[in-house]
């Protein structure tokens, strides 16, 4: 059996489906809240080194090739942010309270940085769509107030067809079932009722 490597992680999100070339798609849950922690152990991969023999895929030549968990763990916590984030490695199966300590703490900082980046953003163009929805949870995660925050409850369900809209529109764009009746009206998107158009003689 190859070596394996053990990686803990604070974040809420997780990290699905990261991969590179590697045979076999690799993850890390997210840590369920309530939980001070999630880990998840890491084992050698296999790639494939494909030698073309001619313009036919189908006839390439594939060769097996053994990748160290020590190349894959370097690879996908540099690439994915997944440190900075509040994953490490931690030197016992059991991290240290002082490990978790100094993973919130990176973690909190990053959060703070990329706030920071949302409010430079927000100041710049005015566009809360601009903002990745990443500094959003960021917002709520560290239980802040920001205006441009707000857009993650952009996207709610129609009731009418279950269809994506954005929060507080008059009228659904899939269904065009009527979700504000007033508003509806002062835009002229319907007619007003018969009972607010006829005057009281």
């Amino acid at each position: 059996m190859g070596n394996r490597i053990q990686i803990c992680s604070i974040d809420p999100i997780g990290f699905p489906n990261i991969r590179r070339s590697y045979s076999w798609a690799l993850d890390m849950p997210p840590c369920p809240a309530g939980q001070p922690y999630i880990s998840k152990w890491y084992d050698d991969q296999m790639d494939e080194k494909i030698v073309l023999k001619d313009y036919w895929i189908e006839h390439a030549e594939r060769i097996p090739v053994p990748v160290p968990v020590e190349v894959v763990i370097k690879d996908i916590m540099a690439t994915e942010g997944m440190t900075q984030r509040g994953c490490f490695i931690p030197k016992e199966e059991t991290p240290t309270q002082e490990e978790l300590r100094n993973a919130r703490g990176v973690r909190r900082a990053y959060m703070e940085q990329c706030i920071r980046a949302g409010d430079t953003e927000y100041a710049r163009s005015g566009r809360i769509d601009d903002i990745p929805q990443e500094f959003k949870r960021y917002v709520g995660e560290l239980k802040i107030e920001r205006e441009w925050a707000f857009a993650a409850k952009e996207e709610v369900d129609c009731p009418a067809c279950g269809g994506q809209i954005k929060y507080g529109v008059a009228v659904c764009k899939w269904c065009k079932a009527i979700l504000d009746h007033s508003k509806a009206e002062a835009f002229g998107l319907v007619q007003k009722s018969v009972e607010k158009a006829v005057k009281t003689i």
